[in-house]
C-alpha cells in the first residue's frame, strides 16, 4: 500500500504514470477498492447530485454479482486534475457495499469529451452540464436557455412546448455551446434571479423573467436599462401608474395566481409582454393594450 495515500501500489503506480504522460488514457480492468473509491470521490465537485436510490440499486447489482449492468461497462472518467467527470454513483456503491470491482478507468479526460450519457446510463440534464462547467444558478440558467430558444422559434402551444418540437428540441452539446455564444443569458438569469426575489406575489417566473430580458435586449436591440425597468415593474407592480400599461398587465397576469381556474395560455401571455413593451417604448397607456381577459368581481 501507497503510505502517504494509503492505496494498492498497483494504483499508486499507474497514478504516477498518468500523471507524467498528462494524455488520455485508458487503463483496462482496474480493481477499484473501497479506499480508491474514496479517494477518486474526494475531487468530485462538478458532478451533478447524487442520486441514493441508484447508488443502492447498484450496491444490490454488485451483492449479486450481476456485471452485465451497463454501469460496468462503461468506464470511470478523470481529467488531468483528477477531478471526477463520470462514475461517481459506481464508487460510490463500491464504498457503500465495501465490495472491490473491476472498471475501466480514463484518465485525463477533457470535459467535452464526456458522453451525454454517464456510467450509470443516467442522462445528465443541461443542469447537470452547467454544473460541471463551474457555472452558478444552473437551474435558472438551463430553463432560460430553452425558454429563450422556445420564443425565437415562436412555437408555443398552450402547453407552453413548442408544437414543432424538431425546432424546440435542443441536445445538451447544442445547449452549452448556446451559453457559450450567448454569454449575456448568465447575466440574464443573475438580474431575473434579482427581481424575482424582491417580491412574494410572483406573476413571471425567473426562466421567464430571465428569457425576456435576453430576448428583448439582445433579439430586439432594445437598451438593457428600459428593458430592466420595464419587466421590474411588470414583475412588482413598484412605482408604477394606475393607468400605465405595466399596471395592467401585473394585473392580468396576478389573475392567474388569484383565480384558480383563470388560466393565461403562453402563447398569449408570451405575445402580450412582448406587445406591451413595445407599446411601453412608444409613450402609450393602459387603454392600448388591449383583447385581456379580465375576471368580473362583485
Amino acid at each position: 500500500m501507497d503510505a502517504n495515500l494509503n492505496l494498492p501500489l498497483y494504483f499508486s503506480k499507474i497514478l504516477d504514470r498518468v500523471r507524467k504522460e498528462r494524455e488520455i488514457t485508458l487503463e483496462p480492468k482496474v480493481q477499484v477498492t473501497p479506499a480508491i473509491a474514496k479517494y477518486l470521490l474526494k475531487n468530485n465537485s462538478k458532478n451533478r447530485s447524487l442520486r441514493k436510490n441508484h447508488v443502492n440499486k447498484l450496491v444490490a447489482y454488485m451483492q449479486n454479482n450481476d456485471f452485465n449492468y451497463v454501469a460496468f461497462q462503461n468506464p470511470i472518467r478523470l481529467s488531468k486534475d483528477m477531478e471526477l467527470m463520470d462514475g461517481q454513483h459506481r464508487l460510490e456503491a463500491v464504498v457503500k457495499s465495501g465490495l472491490s470491482q473491476f472498471f475501466d478507468i480514463v484518465f485525463n479526460a477533457n470535459f467535452e469529451e464526456i458522453n451525454s450519457i454517464d456510467g450509470e446510463n443516467a442522462k445528465r440534464s443541461l443542469k447537470d452540464g452547467l454544473d460541471m462547467a463551474g457555472e452558478k444558478n444552473t437551474s435558472t440558467l438551463a430553463a432560460a436557455i430553452l425558454f429563450v430558444h422556445n420564443i425565437r422559434t415562436k412555437k408555443f402551444s398552450d402547453a407552453g412546448i413548442s408544437v414543432n418540437r424538431s425546432k424546440t428540441f435542443l441536445t445538451r452539446k447544442e445547449q452549452l455551446a448556446f451559453k457559450d455564444e450567448n454569454p449575456f443569458i448568465i447575466e440574464a438569469c443573475t438580474v431575473a434571479i434579482k427581481v424575482y426575489n424582491s417580491v412574494n406575489t410572483r406573476v413571471l417566473s425567473t426562466r421567464e423573467i430571465a428569457g425576456f430580458y435576453f430576448y428583448i435586449t439582445q433579439d430586439l436591440g432594445n437598451a438593457k436599462g428600459k428593458v430592466y425597468d420595464f419587466l421590474h415593474k411588470v414583475v412588482t407592480c413598484e412605482n408604477v401608474e394606475n393607468k400605465s400599461i405595466e399596471k395592467k398587465l401585473y394585473e392580468w397576469l396576478l389573475q392567474q395566481k388569484t383565480f384558480t381556474h383563470f388560466k393565461i395560455q403562453p402563447t398569449l401571455k408570451y405575445s402580450k409582454i412582448l406587445e406591451a413593451f413595445e407599446l411601453v417604448k412608444k409613450g402609450k397607456s393602459g387603454r392600448s393594450l388591449r383583447d385581456l381577459e379580465f375576471v368580473k368581481t362583485k
